[in-house]
């Protein structure tokens, strides 16, 4: 069951995206509960009491605590990265203060179902890939673990650093192969030897991130275009 929110001060631009929402769920057979909201406050309280959603379409507007703010509630103060965000608004000039809080999507008002059709159809890809697992040997016996838990990759001398939200992995392999083979798509090189799971950032600039259990690195300069490029790609881009 994915259990997606709505939040907009708008109650009729609320149903109209529910309605969507149950069109494709019968279309495709999703199997999704949806809640909405009409203040950002609204959601906090239910996120404080513990709940948990899949994906949250959140407008920007609000007369109170905007979606923006709220977004930095999530990401920074109850370190979730993994809830994937749709922000809503009337005008498309958001982008840059979007950035840092790794948005999934964008939709500019009038919403019309062939919007919420493209991204139902992107998250459900994401949805599964981000339950892939990840193949590696230790001492000669092969394990798996999730990629969703990795936060990021270092190479360490002959050896590689897997650092998951549990514990170091080390294993002699290369980072391009590992890289080249299972995880590319999620992970991105910021500096020599060191690669981050993208789903894991909390904060990004143009020389730094934060990742979700608080290690930060800088970019190096040589990469700082590339990731830059890449984290924006993934708004409204391929994820």
């Amino acid at each position: 069951m994915i259990k997606i929110a709505i939040v907009d001060d708008d109650e009729s631009v609320c149903r109209q995206i529910y309605q969507y929402l149950m069109e494709y769920d019968i279309a495709y057979m999703t199997e999704i509960k949806i809640y909405t909201f009409v203040t950002c406050e609204k959601i906090i309280d239910t996120l404080e009491a513990g709940k948990i959603y899949e994906l949250i379409f959140l407008d920007i507007e609000f007369p109170k605590m905007n979606g923006i703010e709220l977004s930095r509630y999530l990401r920074n103060v109850q370190r979730n990265i993994k809830t994937q965000i749709v922000f809503i608004s009337a005008k498309d000039s958001y982008a840059m203060e979007l950035f840092s809080v790794q948005p999934f999507d964008f939709l500019v008002k009038p919403i019309e179902y062939d919007s919420i059709y493209t991204i139902m159809n992107k998250y459900i890809d994401y949805y599964h890939k981000s339950n892939v697992l990840f193949t590696y040997t230790y001492e000669n016996s092969k394990h798996q673990i999730s990629v969703d838990s990795i936060i990021y990759i270092k190479s360490k001398g002959k050896q590689l650093v897997i650092h998951t939200d549990n514990n170091d992995i080390s294993i002699y392999q290369k980072l391009s192969d590992v890289l080249s083979e299972q995880l590319k798509s999620r992970f991105i090189v910021i500096r020599r030897g060191v690669a981050v799971n993208i789903d894991h950032i909390v904060m990004s600039d143009y020389e730094r991130i934060i990742l979700s259990d608080k290690t930060e690195f800088k970019i190096s300069r040589r990469s700082q275009s590339d990731v830059r490029r890449r984290l924006s790609y993934d708004i409204g881009g391929e994820k």
